[in-house]
């Protein structure tokens, strides 16, 4: 039995049309794949036309379109802050193994750290960076980590192994570094933003010796701790004193104020009561006074009565008659009881008879 073939007729137009359009398709492909570039948000590009020579600096994210098939290029490069850890761990540092720094002391001890570099490139700047240096991260390897190592190695190198222990001296050094990598890194358009050495490692003996000076001083820091305690509680003890001192003074000069109040308040009541006394005694003499002046006054009219009636007695003897005679007759019968008869009933007398026998004991 004979087999028979079977040919298929392809019509060259159709042919010709699928040429077309695998043509037009790869084309498209090739544009889309050469002519746009898509920026990421903290990425910058420079647009370079390989054409004219002309350079573009794009500053923000976005996308860029430019001529495909390499007539132009564009660079993106990291415009945020990057670090450069150079460690002992593998798993931090940006390469395997050990990689921290390794510093000769002056006093010629070997001591390892390591160094964390923050650094970022000057947007403006970037045209300059790919023209000297090279696209993509290039100037990380070969500008900052190399300049780093080398300026870091020489100004911790200044200090001794007992120096470089102390944070505040490495941390001097590691401010004059900078400064001085930012003199080299510049002109390249990057900057430094901040360097850190941590984790210093010696050699066994002097570790045993950092071990027992950090004792040491965490002793003395506890003393220190505790003096400041017992000092803080003698003062809260010294204050508590001064209050209770205050509030007795406060008390005692209340109680002397009281006294004084209750000692002025009785020194008024005995100046009224002597007061008082003093006008009843001057009221009774004051009595006593016109009493005597009244009884003298009597006493001086009286004695004037007296005088008068002497006067006149004087004056009596003096004129004579009947006032003598009368006082005779009366000094005469002082003390004799003179009886008598009436010659008439009649109330009015007009004669009066004394018996002889009268008379005669009259003598």
């Amino acid at each position: 039995m004979t087999r028979q073939s079977t040919q298929i007729q392809v019509p060259p137009l159709f042919v010709g049309s699928a040429l077309l359009f695998i043509v037009v398709v790869s084309l498209g492909l090739s544009v889309v794949f050469t002519g746009i570039t898509v920026v990421k948000p903290g990425e910058v590009a420079i647009i370079k036309n390989n054409v004219t020579g002309a350079e573009t600096l794009k500053l923000t994210n976005g996308t860029i379109i430019h001529m495909p098939f390499g007539l132009t290029q564009v660079y993106r490069l990291d415009k945020t802050q990057q670090p450069v850890r150079m460690t002992q761990n593998p798993n931090i540092g940006d390469r395997m193994g050990d990689d921290s720094v390794q510093i000769k002391t002056n006093d010629g001890s070997n001591v390892n750290m390591d160094v964390e570099v923050q650094y970022q490139i000057m947007a403006e700047r970037v045209g300059h960076i790919v023209k000297e240096v090279g696209r993509r991260d290039k100037y990380k390897e070969g500008l900052v980590r190399a300049y780093a190592r080398s300026i870091i190695r020489d100004e911790l190198g200044k200090l001794s192994v007992t120096e470089i222990a102390d944070p505040g001296n490495r941390n001097l050094r590691l401010d004059r570094a900078k400064n001085m990598l930012n003199k080299q890194l510049e002109k390249y358009g990057l900057k430094t933003i901040l360097i850190t050495a941590t984790n210093p490692s010696f050699n066994g003996d002097y570790e045993r010796m950092i071990k027992d000076r950090k004792e040491a001083d965490q002793d003395v820091r506890n003393e220190k701790s505790a003096q400041e305690t017992a000092l803080q509680e003698q003062k809260r003890k010294e204050a508590e004193q001064e209050r209770i001192k205050s509030v007795t003074i406060r008390e005692e000069r209340g109680k002397q104020e009281a006294l004084k109040i209750a000692a002025a308040a009785d020194a008024t009541k005995r100046v009224r009561e002597s007061e008082g006394t003093s006008y009843a005694i001057k009221k009774q003499g004051d009595e006593a006074f016109i009493a005597a002046s009244n009884e003298a006054k009597a006493i001086e009219v009286e004695g004037l009565s007296k005088a008068l009636g002497i006067q006149a007695l004087a004056d009596a003897y003096k004129k004579g008659g009947i006032a003598l005679v009368r006082e005779a007759l009366a000094i005469k019968f002082k003390g004799v009881r003179l009886e008598g008869q009436p010659y008439s009933l009649s109330s009015q007398i007009e004669r009066f008879q004394l018996e002889k026998a009268v008379a005669n004991s009259a003598k």
